[in-house]
């Protein structure tokens, strides 16, 4: 089976599309959690979003430095402790060159 190359881009798009808004929807959800930050479990509940992606999608925010590993840890249902993340404080990315 071969695809077209606009049918390619328009896939790409779309899941960049999905891409985008999942960046967006984390980034968004641990602004409004503040200090209290989330765990990536905590985070595909709420938004729900499969956690192999909130996982991918938070490590891609952390690369952009646009959140931060907490330095805390926090029980999650397997019993395991998962790292508190949190958004990176917006005044700190003003005054970064």
């Amino acid at each position: 089976m071969t695809h077209s190359p606009a049918g390619r881009r328009g896939t790409v798009a779309r899941l960049s599309r999905v891409v985008a808004e999942e960046h967006l929807a984390i980034l968004r959800h641990l602004e409004h959690a503040r200090e209290t930050g989330c765990t990536d479990h905590e985070l595909a509940a709420v938004l729900d979003i499969p956690q192999r992606r909130v996982r991918d999608r938070r490590g891609e925010l952390l690369e952009m430095q646009l959140i931060v590993n907490s330095g805390r840890k926090r029980k999650v249902p397997s019993g395991r402790y998962a790292t508190v993340w949190t958004a990176m404080d917006r005044r700190k990315l003003q005054s970064t060159p």
